[in-house]
């Protein structure tokens, strides 16, 4: 599984943080008659802060750089992941 990387700015309590992600996405296999789609997750691996420390994130943080990720690097994940 490859391992992707990209940077994004974390809004918390009024301040942006810029930090640098890196990730990893599942295969993605197209639904069938008999099995639906399945795979093409984001799982985030590490956020990395602007110190070059790990940043700890809440779980809506998480969904949002996932949402991110999916919207802003899709087309190049999903290419490498199998067709989305």
């Amino acid at each position: 599984m490859a391992t992707y990387h990209t940077d994004y700015t974390l809004e918390r309590e009024g301040s942006d943080i810029d930090c640098f992600v890196t990730y990893t996405v599942s295969q993605y296999w197209p639904a069938t008659y008999w099995e639906p789609a399945s795979g093409g997750e984001i799982e985030i691996i590490s956020i990395v802060g602007p110190d070059g420390n790990p940043l700890p994130t809440t779980v809506r943080e998480d969904d949002e750089i996932r949402d991110f990720i999916q919207e802003h690097c899709g087309d190049e994940l999903y290419d490498d992941a199998g067709e989305y």
